[in-house]
């Protein structure tokens, strides 16, 4: 409690996202995660669990295995937030997901 905190439906999410250290998703089913996206659009190094589809990866995130050890995952939330680690985003696969190109890729479809 002294370092988590839940904030419900929020609008302005990069300025959430600005104050984190990593973001962490641990999930058992999700489909393409748009969240996930987001946290590496602001910089954030995300600890992932392996059910998420690669494709979200732009350079930033860490897949771990939902059976991994709970000392598993605070080790990989470590490594990314003291900066042990430091991974790089990949622009050209984040500019897939802008608004710009979803748009024409969505265009182009219907062509």
């Amino acid at each position: 409690s002294d370092n988590i905190s839940m904030h419900g439906h929020q609008r302005d999410v990069r300025s959430y996202l600005s104050q984190a250290c990593v973001f962490l998703l641990p999930s058992f089913r999700e489909g393409l995660s748009i969240a996930t996206v987001e946290a590496q659009a602001a910089g954030l190094p995300c600890v992932i669990s392996d059910t998420i589809p690669r494709e979200v990866d732009c350079g930033l995130c860490r897949f771990v295995p939902l059976d991994s050890s709970p000392e598993e995952w605070a080790r990989q939330i470590d490594v990314l937030a003291t900066g042990e680690e430091l991974l790089h985003v990949d622009l050209e696969r984040l500019k897939k997901y802008d608004a710009k190109s979803t748009c024409n890729e969505v265009m182009e479809l219907y062509k």
